[in-house]
C-alpha cells in the first residue's frame, strides 16, 4: 500500500505546485499539443523536476538524521513541513 496516501497534502510544497501546474498545462483545451493530442514537452519536464526534487528529499531523510534545528541525533522524528528530521528536546526550537 502507497504510504502517500495518508500524508496531509502541502499546497504550498514545491512537488505538488509542480505536479499542480503540470496538469493544468495539460488540460487547457487551446493549446495546440492538446489539441493535437501529444504531450506537453513543458508539463513532461515539470513533473520529471518534482520526482527528482522527491527523489532527493527521500534520499537526504534516509541518509541524515539530525535535528534540522539543533543538530542532535536524539529523539527525531521527521517533520513533514519542513522535510527534516525534529528532536523533541525542550531546548530545541526554531528561530
Amino acid at each position: 500500500m502507497d504510504q502517500n496516501i495518508f500524508t496531509k497534502i502541502d499546497e504550498n510544497d514545491v512537488v505538488f505546485r509542480l505536479r499542480k501546474r503540470a496538469e493544468i498545462r495539460s488540460q487547457i483545451a487551446t493549446r495546440k499539443s492538446v489539441q493535437e493530442g501529444q504531450p506537453d514537452r513543458i508539463s513532461e519536464l515539470l513533473i520529471e523536476a518534482a520526482n527528482e526534487i522527491e527523489t532527493l528529499r527521500k534520499e537526504k531523510m534516509s541518509n541524515s538524521k539530525v535535528c534540522y534545528v539543533c543538530g542532535s541525533t536524539r529523539n527525531l522524528h521527521y517533520d513533514g513541513i519542513w522535510h527534516g528530521w525534529k528532536c523533541d528536546a525542550p531546548d530545541c526550537f526554531e528561530l
